[in-house]
């Protein structure tokens, strides 16, 4: 990203964190150009791609040791 604003110092980015359902309503609304979302792929009124698939892990110290730690 800090490449792209290099090249396009006209273009102004900005990352905006929040729920799908304010995204989706702030591109409606024309607030908003693009949102990345995780989750359904078909919102009203909006055009939407999948860009990719995957599992997320959660991982954790084993058991014991966060027992452990904790006292």
């Amino acid at each position: 990203m800090r490449a792209f604003s290099q090249c396009h110092d006209r273009d102004h980015i900005e990352l905006v964190d929040g729920e799908a359902v304010g995204h989706t309503a702030a591109l409606q609304n024309l607030d908003l150009d693009i949102a990345f979302l995780v989750g359904p792929s078909t919102w009203p009124g909006c055009d939407a791609a999948t860009l990719w698939s995957e599992r997320v892990s959660v991982l954790m110290p084993k058991l014991i040791l966060y027992l452990a730690a904790r006292g």
